[in-house]
C-alpha cells in the first residue's frame, strides 16, 4: 500500500510534468485518469477507519491495522498519502492520528507497537529487537517524508521543531553514542525500556 501511495505520487507529477511540457492530451489524460483510479481504489480499500494500513499478506491479513496486536499503525503509507494527494481531506487529521501515536522526543517511530514474536509471514522487522532498525525505531530516511508532510499541510513550524529534535547535535552527548556532526541510519526508540536502555544510534 505504501508503494502504491508512491505510485500515485508518481503519477500526479508525471501528469504535471506533462501538461506543462509535453504535447500530448491523450498520454496527459491517461496519467490523469490512472492517478484517480489508484487513488479511489487505495481510500476504498487501504482505509482502516484512522489511518491507512501498510499491506495486505498473502494469507490476506491485515499489517498495520487496528486489528493486529503489534504493528498497528505504520508511518510511511500515512506521510506518503498526505504526499501523494491521496487523503484529500482527511490529510490534516491523519498527521494527527499518526503523531499522536507514533511521535517521540527524538522524532516518530517507523510503527507501533513494535514487535515482539517474530512472524515468518511479515518477515525481517520482526526479527530486529523492538524499538530498532525496522522494528519501531526513529529512522531518519522516513522521518523526512513526515517534515515534507508537514511542510505540505502548512506546518512549517512544526518541520522545524522535528527537525531540530532528530538532528544530531540536538542530542545529549551522553545519549547519543556517534559523533555530533553525524546523521545516524537510525535512533533507538521508546519501544525499549528507558530505565535500563541507553538511547543510542546506529
Amino acid at each position: 500500500i505504501w508503494a502504491g501511495m508512491s505510485y500515485a505520487y508518481n503519477l500526479r507529477l508525471f501528469h504535471g510534468i506533462s501538461e506543462k511540457y509535453l504535447n500530448n492530451q491523450k498520454y496527459t489524460e491517461y496519467l490523469a485518469d490512472r492517478y484517480q483510479a489508484i487513488k479511489t481504489a487505495l481510500n476504498n480499500h487501504a482505509w482502516d477507519g484512522e489511518w491507512y494500513l501498510r499491506a495486505v499478506c498473502s494469507d490476506g491479513s491485515k499489517l498495520g491495522s487496528s486489528e493486529c496486536k503489534e504493528g498497528q499503525i505504520y508511518l510511511n503509507p500515512q506521510t506518503w498519502a498526505i504526499l501523494a494527494g491521496v487523503a484529500d481531506e482527511r490529510a490534516e487529521k491523519l498527521l494527527e492520528t499518526t503523531l499522536a501515536r507514533l511521535d517521540t522526543d527524538f522524532g516518530p517511530k517507523l510503527l507501533a507497537p513494535a514487535y515482539h514474536e517474530i512472524n515468518p509471514g511479515i518477515g525481517l522487522m520482526t526479527r530486529c529487537v523492538w524499538g530498532k532498525k525496522e522494528n519501531a525505531s526513529i529512522f531518519n530516511h522516513t522521518t523526512t517524508w513526515t517534515l515534507m508532510a508537514l511542510c505540505e499541510l502548512g506546518q512549517g513550524e512544526r518541520a522545524i521543531d522535528m527537525y531540530e529534535r532528530l538532528a544530531p547535535i540536538s542530542f545529549d552527548s551522553d545519549l547519543y553514542q556517534v559523533e555530533p556532526y553525524v546523521y545516524a541510519q537510525y535512533t533507538t526508540s521508546d519501544e525499549q525500556d528507558r530505565k535500563s536502555t541507553r538511547l543510542n544510534s546506529s
